[in-house]
């Protein structure tokens, strides 16, 4: 059931607490989570500062779904603060990543234009390991960058198709073929099937269309990130090679993470891995050491639809190896998870464990700010400001 609230009021006083927020630290890099959806809009956005650079991830919101407990127009209210928080903060930024094609990763240019302007985008590549939906919105986006940065007269630069090397599962993901899922099993042999056929068919898409070639638009300078390095002074911005969002073989594509570093110190931003589900992206961010990691969670509200059991499971056992393995990294944990009232008790795993390790440093968005979690407000009918508090000095990272 959809809550009536204080409508003129509620958005503001998030924003308020957003711009009041606590900086994460590690060294001289200084980061900023601008939104997130404990806050009440789809989004993961992040502004990370070092001595060389301001990098702007994710510039984008979208309204929560229709079961969020507030009615319509408070979920736009709330997207329409997340977005103008970010173009607020966008003039700080010299880079801005893109790290795939989902509507609450990147704003749209056409109403948004000064996000994008004169800036140096890196951005998941459009061409390939990107599944059908985002192919287009990618175009999409690109034709709209060239007609608002470049005075509309830029054509979209296209080229011929290149070759994909295939990439079998056991490349993909080895750790995660290795697990024993008891009497899912065969289930699981039977989707990861069907899986490798739409990543065939998928290739030879890849293959048959033609490909959107890297750009300056105006001002504005257009590279495709995936499995790349940039050095910016003593920064270094590096990007994975595509990564499934979610399960292997994810219907809905593949994202690139960032790592950021300076000065013996690194910020890991995840985008969508969900949880992570895939052991081997667990083992990655574990293997990385980050001081400052930017984590997402399984989308609990698709639980029963689009989520099973054992994959929600696996979510969480790998979010909590993640949190017992790098006991001393402070972990922003947001985005799919607190779109749920129910998202604790269908992740109760890890937070019995950050409960039982007294760990404070592991934390929504929401909470880093004194808070809890919207939708756990909007359901337990109180108020945003009754749970405001200062936050703890033991969530900065030395």
């Amino acid at each position: 059931m959809a809550v009536r609230t204080k409508r003129s009021s509620l958005a503001r006083r998030i924003r308020q607490l957003v711009d009041q927020a606590p900086e994460l630290v590690a060294g001289a890099i200084r980061a900023r989570l601008l939104w997130a959806d404990s806050l009440g809009a789809k989004c993961l956005s992040l502004l990370v500062r070092t001595p060389d650079l301001a990098i702007l991830v994710d510039p984008g919101a979208s309204a929560m779904q229709p079961s969020f407990p507030v009615e319509e127009s408070e979920r736009d209210e709330l997207k329409l603060a997340a977005l103008t928080a970010i173009a607020d903060c966008a003039a700080q930024a010299d880079v801005i990543a893109i790290t795939h094609y989902h509507h609450d990763h990147y704003a749209d240019p056409s109403e948004w234009p000064m996000i994008y302007r004169g800036k140096h985008l890196l951005v998941k590549d459009p061409n390939q390991w990107i599944n059908r939906s985002q192919w287009h919105r990618a175009r999409e986006l690109f034709r709209a960058l060239a007609k608002e940065l470049a005075g509309g007269g830029e054509e979209l630069p296209l080229g011929p198709p290149q070759p994909v090397a295939p990439r079998s599962a056991s490349d993909l993901f080895p750790e995660a073929l290795r697990e024993d899922f008891g009497s899912y099993s065969e289930r699981r042999r039977q989707v990861l099937r069907r899986g490798e056929k739409r990543l065939a068919d998928l290739r030879r898409f890849w293959e048959s269309e033609e490909w959107v070639k890297p750009k300056v638009l105006g001002r504005t300078s257009v590279e495709f990130a995936d499995g790349r390095n940039f050095r910016f002074g003593g920064t270094t911005v590096r990007f994975t090679e595509p990564l499934f969002h979610g399960i292997e073989y994810a219907t809905v594509g593949w994202v690139v993470a960032v790592c950021i570093e300076h000065g013996g110190k690194k910020l890991l931003f995840s985008s969508d891995v969900q949880g992570p589900t895939i052991e081997d992206y667990a083992t990655w961010i574990v293997s990385e050491r980050p001081d400052i990691l930017i984590l997402d969670g399984p989308p609990t509200y698709l639980f029963g639809q689009l989520v099973s059991r054992v994959n929600l499971d696996r979510a969480v056992k790998n979010a909590v190896r993640i949190a017992k393995m790098l006991p001393q990294t402070t972990v922003l944990f947001d985005h799919h998870l607190p779109r749920d009232p129910k998202f604790r008790e269908r992740a109760q795993a890890l937070f019995d464990h950050l409960a039982s390790a007294s760990r404070a440093s592991f934390s929504t968005l929401a909470e880093w700010l004194g808070c809890r979690p919207l939708v756990e407000v909007l359901t337990d009918g109180t108020t945003l400001e009754a749970q405001h508090a200062p936050v703890p000095s033991t969530r900065r990272p030395p």
